[in-house]
């Protein structure tokens, strides 16, 4: 269960990062 939690942190923490990388990539995230 512990492992699990922490892959889904990680997933969402890339989707998260990419998700900003996006933003600031259209210049809507400074």
């Amino acid at each position: 269960m512990g492992v699990q939690a922490v892959f889904s942190t990680d997933i969402h923490k890339d989707i998260l990062s990419t998700s900003v990388q996006s933003l600031k990539n259209m210049g809507l995230a400074t």
